[in-house]
């Protein structure tokens, strides 16, 4: 995207665990082939360029965490919140890179105080 040149050739393999007590919690596997239907169809990515998925574990409320996102994001047809297995999952499907990189970093700024009881701050990483 920053090139202007569009994912024509390739492919990116995704691996995601998240294990708790040694156990999986979440398992997710993905394949971006920019040929293969998934990536352009509909019931996929839908030619989306951008994605992006935050997962939260630990949470006294969830489905309040989810309410109050729901309330207070931006409403839009690009972005989903669930829960499934004591996991909650925000997913951001569209073009903008900036757009996704708000709406997670606002989506931690209502779920940080609520998983930890402390006000949030930026990860040291986000800023690199």
């Amino acid at each position: 995207p920053a090139s202007k040149l569009p994912f024509v050739s390739g492919h990116l393999e995704q691996k995601f665990r998240l294990l708790m007590d040694g156990r999986p919690l979440w398992l997710e596997r993905q394949l971006m082939e920019p040929d293969h239907a998934r990536f352009k169809g509909h019931w996929g990515q839908g030619g989306a360029t951008v994605q992006a998925t935050l997962w939260v574990v630990g949470l006294d409320d969830e489905a309040g965490a989810i309410e109050e996102l729901r309330e207070t994001l931006p409403e839009s047809h690009r972005w989903a919140v669930t829960r499934r297995r004591g996991v909650l999952l925000l997913r951001y499907l569209g073009q903008e890179r900036n757009e996704a990189w708000a709406l997670c970093q606002q989506a931690w700024e209502l779920i940080r105080p609520r998983l930890t009881g402390q006000p949030a701050s930026v990860p040291r990483i986000w800023l690199t």
